[in-house]
């Protein structure tokens, strides 16, 4: 079950699906661009997700682990921070790798 996830910044309903769908024991993969924290903003006020220049939403760490895990009931396997995800226009787009188990 995959689907390109960038067109609709909010992943809930489709993090559900997934679980629903997903065999236990299954494996659900998703990367995302970084969102990167505005200074100016409390830690209380930082927005989930944001456009970018790329045309792509970002979305914050806090974001998708409370979706995957508190909302959708995945259990997180792994997470790489701060990789590059794709170059674009010369430059490396960063963001995060994670891997979500369904359990049985």
């Amino acid at each position: 079950f995959m689907t390109k996830l960038g067109c609709n910044p909010a992943l809930s309903n489709i993090t559900k699906e997934i679980f629903r769908v997903l065999k236990p024991g299954g494996i659900f993969a998703l990367s995302c661009e970084a969102l990167e924290r505005v200074e100016r903003l409390s830690p209380e006020a930082q927005p989930e997700y944001a456009l970018q220049e790329t045309r792509r939403f970002a979305h914050s760490l806090s974001y998708i682990k409370r979706i995957c895990c508190e909302e959708s009931s995945f259990e997180l396997l792994k997470l790489q921070r701060n990789v590059t995800l794709r170059r674009q226009k010369g430059k490396a787009v960063k963001g995060h790798l994670f891997c979500f188990f369904k359990p049985s």
